[in-house]
């Protein structure tokens, strides 16, 4: 190649790429949908809840199917239910326990409809069981129930939705490990299944197959639960926890398990909150992101190693945050601006970032800040497979050098940012180009040459 003058542009941050709108975290898995309605997945693939006809676990974002009419979604760890438009249900991965309510106990790799109905409002899912909800107020369920989580009445599995009692007033729904909470449209809340860590609240640790009234107040607004422990906002803005309390998830200052609503602080400006495996997320009205609880895989996103935090503290000054979602060992959560931050735990690549990892504990494959999720298609299937260019050195400091493997011309190249916006641009040929401008971080080097266009992958160290 010849070494030509090159001219180098710099484009807004803001320009480009800012599409997610919708995250869901569990146990190594993580499903988002983004503005266009289309649904991916990344993670632990080991029963198909990727959805893309494997079993393979996946580190980058993968696109289910060719649907572009998501409504929601709710994954149990290795399955998804999923919610179109139409009011349609969809399911696919795991099966065991007839979690997916199809009517049968064997997984399906890619997405099914699930009956016929067309009136599903919304779906929470979790180790090995669903809750749903119908636009007329009815709950359904299907999947285990040895814990009594279905709340039929019985501790039998059902591999098809049952609804649960006669009330038409249902609202709101989360799921636990082996329970569920639920709030009804006149602001009472309910809960039922696995009790032995209180995190029913209901005063006691006794399971129960039904739903039960926990307390007699009337201005509960949101729950969260996903293994454990259970938080709940009301309608005046307090914040409330119960159960699980070994790594400090909820917040009072104590380890001690709680079987009732304790409030924690004094606060009345909380807007969601987000129940982890033993950590915990909320967004206070003002936008600003507050974690708590076990942090040793970095999971509380504010880069304190192994320091578990017993009250919440604020991460970052940033306020901006929008939705947010905790998983069992990482934590997701989405900006204003529709980019999606990751950080914890990386097992079986749940962040969805190809390894672009700040190990601070060498036990864990770890990422200690919040980091962004490429809007990107990120899979090799993206990328050229007979590549005609090579980016020597990967991981770069401060240069790289492209070799070219044949006598195509560059006509330009482009450097993106892992949500896809552009950052840098050449025009011509050169086979020395300075990143020293770069930030640290992973980035898309699109190279345009007569007519096709060739993706590289690039670590600015």
């Amino acid at each position: 190649m010849k070494n030509l003058f090159f001219s180098l542009f710099f484009f807004p941050l803001f320009a480009t790429g800012q599409c997610w709108e919708m995250v869901e975290a569990k146990a190594s898995f993580t499903i988002a949908k983004k503005s266009d309605n289309t649904l991916w997945t990344w993670g632990r693939n080991e029963y198909g809840g990727i959805g893309d006809g494997t079993t393979v676990d996946k580190n980058y974002p993968v696109k289910v199917g060719n649907s572009s009419d998501w409504q929601t979604m709710s994954s149990g760890n290795t399955f998804v239910l999923a919610i179109k438009q139409d009011g349609t249900l969809w399911g696919w991965g795991s099966n065991f326990n007839g979690e997916l309510g199809d009517g049968t106990n064997m997984a399906k790799l890619t997405p099914i409809q699930i009956g016929t109905d067309n009136d599903w409002q919304n779906v929470s899912c979790n180790s090995g069981f669903t809750i749903l909800l119908k636009n007329n107020g009815t709950l359904w369920s299907c999947g285990r129930n040895d814990f009594g989580q279905l709340g039929d009445g019985t501790n039998i599995n059902k591999n098809i939705p049952v609804q649960i009692g006669l009330d038409t007033n249902w609202q709101f729904i989360s799921t636990g490990l082996d329970y569920t909470l639920a709030i009804k449209n006149n602001g009472t809340f309910w809960a039922w299944g696995a009790n032995n860590f209180g995190q029913l609240g209901d005063g006691t640790n006794i399971n129960r197959n039904t739903p039960i009234q926990i307390g007699t107040g009337n201005n509960w607004q949101k729950v969260s639960a996903i293994a454990e422990h259970s938080l709940a906002i009301k309608s005046d803005g307090t914040l409330w926890a119960f159960g699980n309390n070994f790594s400090g998830q909820l917040g009072d200052g104590t380890n001690v398990h709680k079987n009732t609503p304790i409030q924690i602080g004094t606060d009345t400006n909380w807007q969601s909150v987000s129940a982890g495996g033993r950590h915990s997320l909320g967004i206070k009205t003002n936008g600003a992101l507050w974690a708590w609880g076990l942090n040793y895989e970095g999971q509380l996103g504010g880069g304190y190693p192994n320091n578990n935090q017993f009250f919440p503290i604020q991460i970052g000054n940033e306020t901006n945050w929008n939705l947010i979602s905790a998983g069992a060992f990482h934590s997701t959560a989405i900006k204003s601006d529709n980019t999606l931050r990751v950080c914890g735990w990386d097992n079986h690549g749940a962040l969805g970032v190809l390894g672009a990892i700040n190990n601070s504990n060498s036990n864990c494959n770890c990422q200690w800040g919040f980091i962004p999720v490429s809007c990107v298609a990120l899979g090799s299937e993206s990328f050229n497979q007979n590549i005609e260019f090579i980016i020597l050195p990967n991981p770069s400091h401060d240069y790289i050098i492209i070799k070219n493997n044949s006598i195509h011309n560059i006509s330009k190249i482009e450097f993106l940012d892992i949500t896809g916006k552009i950052i840098l641009e050449f025009l011509n040929n050169d086979e020395y180009i300075n990143i020293e401008t770069l930030q640290p971080g992973f980035y898309i080097v699109k190279i345009k040459s007569q007519g096709k266009i060739y993706n590289q992958k690039l670590i600015k160290q």
